[in-house]
């Protein structure tokens, strides 16, 4: 049986913007592409593609969660389906509290592409006015991939000063002023 971390790095997950124009894959939790279906991205207005963009995030992020646990539960030898609980250490329960109310933001190098999540669940996107008319859609996507993933590393380091609040990672003090999770 594979461990719960090559369930991880194997882990695809492939989701479709509301609309069903843009497609996103995940895999292994760190390796993100974007495509557009052809000839959508022109088609598009800021104010839409940006609430598309949302959504895609949003239902991202939850097939990925699920895979998570399903390979987490996989490899304590539960059932795939298992409801998740929670956890009985109330310092535990707290973490998971807090993790779900992390905010991250990331913005793409040119400014015209900025994300904000609340604990990953909840997405904004803003793509700046003029972007479509101006960026071909390659740039838009390399714009985009680099917004998500500097919002990612936000998200992980407020995540680990999380750990060290909770569980004692001895995270020296300037690490922890300048990253602050709340």
């Amino acid at each position: 049986m594979k461990s719960f971390q090559e369930m991880l790095k194997e882990l695809k997950v492939t989701t479709t913007s509301p609309d069903g124009q843009i497609k996103s894959r995940l895999i292994g939790g760190k390796e993100l592409s974007i495509a557009f279906r052809p000839g959508s991205y022109e088609k598009y207005r800021e104010s839409v593609l940006q609430d598309q963009f949302a959504g895609l995030a949003r239902l991202t992020w939850v097939g990925y969660r699920r895979g998570y646990m399903k390979a987490l539960n996989l490899s304590r030898g539960l059932a795939e389906d298992e409801l998740e609980r929670p956890h009985w250490d109330v310092k535990y329960r707290r973490y998971h509290e807090d993790v779900a109310v992390v905010v991250a933001q990331g913005e793409s190098p040119s400014g015209a592409v900025r994300a904000r999540s609340k604990g990953l669940a909840s997405w904004k996107i803003k793509i700046e006015p003029g972007t479509i008319d101006s960026m071909s859609e390659e740039t838009f996507i390399s714009e985009a991939l680099a917004a998500f993933g500097e919002l990612r590393r936000d998200n992980d380091q407020k995540i680990v000063l999380l750990k060290d609040e909770h569980f004692g990672l001895n995270i020296p003090s300037f690490l922890r002023e300048k990253y602050q999770t709340r």
